[in-house]
């Protein structure tokens, strides 16, 4: 190794070497970000912050106002562009009626659909809406047979109800066609069958 250095009067006359203090691990940038925070005018906010539950569907039905015949508000929709999210509504008033939700497993399909059912039935009456179901899922609709506008909700192991269910609709089709073309006035409400 190498040998001890001995002190002399040389070093005696040398200016002391000043200390540096240790090296810390803070970069300058973090220093002054942490001394800028709390100050001055908050920056604008790009996005609004994200929704943390689903809205109630009451709260959705009493923030529209009222709404004409079978349009209906069923969520909100993420405009971020121009900074605001708007009211999810859909129409079921045009010639087909018909409205499809897609989506993978446990992505809230039946829910969107009994939001859709209970929105019909909180905003018309029982002679207006007739509802009708097939569950062939897991078994979520039945809870929606309460409702007064609901005739039946055919679960998976319920064959011959399903077929009196599908029946029923074919008849009821059927005979609003024919009323139609015969120009007849329409005496009963909208049916829907929700699958």
């Amino acid at each position: 190794g190498q040998a001890a250095r001995r002190f002399t009067a040389r070093d005696a006359e040398r200016p002391p070497t000043p200390e540096v203090p240790p090296r810390t691990s803070r970069a300058l940038l973090d220093v002054v970000v942490d001394g800028l925070a709390d100050r001055g005018e908050p920056a604008h906010q790009v996005w609004l912050p994200p929704l943390t539950v689903s809205p109630p569907l009451r709260g959705l039905l009493d923030g529209v106002g009222p709404q004409p015949p079978l349009v209906l508000p069923i969520g909100l929709v993420d405009n971020p562009f121009a900074q605001r999210r708007d009211t999810l509504t859909i129409d079921l008033r045009s010639v087909g009626g018909n409205v499809a939700i897609v989506g993978g497993p446990r992505s809230g399909k039946t829910t969107a659909l009994r939001s859709v059912v209970v929105g019909l039935a909180q905003t018309h009456d029982p002679e207006a809406v007739q509802i009708y179901g097939l569950d062939f899922g897991g078994g979520s609709l039945s809870a929606l047979r309460s409702l007064p506008h609901v005739g039946a909700v055919a679960g998976r192991l319920e064959r011959d109800l399903a077929r009196r269910i599908v029946g029923h609709v074919q008849a009821l089709v059927g005979e609003r066609e024919t009323r139609r073309r015969e120009g007849a006035p329409d005496v009963q409400g909208h049916a829907f069958l929700v699958v």
